[in-house]
């Protein structure tokens, strides 16, 4: 799934409405590049970053920062690809693969 909202896959845990707005907040104004989920169930497997140029920048690095706390406090994946003009499917299959499971990602010899 490309481009998935924070707020879609993820909620904040707080007793205080205070912190639990102020989080939520933060989460519904993120994104992540591509959701990879089980075919069969829809459930999220790992979130794909596509980092370019401006994941450089000290804004970008600090948000970069939260998104992964986030992916960590739920026990999902975040994988961080630079961004390229084309991609091989035989690497991305196995960068994946050490993530989810040889079972859950099917690859070709095609370039993507």
């Amino acid at each position: 799934m490309p481009q998935r909202a924070l707020g879609d896959l993820f909620y904040a845990k707080s007793h205080d409405p205070s912190n639990y707005r102020s989080f939520t907040n933060k989460i519904d104004r993120k994104h992540v590049d591509f959701l990879l989920c089980d075919p069969k169930t829809v459930r999220p497997l790992l979130g794909i970053e596509l980092d370019d140029k401006s994941h450089q920048r000290s804004d970008r690095r600090a948000r970069d920062e939260f998104v992964e706390m986030v992916f960590t406090a739920a026990k999902l994946p975040l994988v961080r690809i630079r961004a390229r003009q084309s991609y091989s499917a035989l690497e991305l299959g196995s960068l994946l693969r050490q993530h989810i499971g040889s079972n859950n990602v099917e690859t070709s010899s095609q370039s993507v």
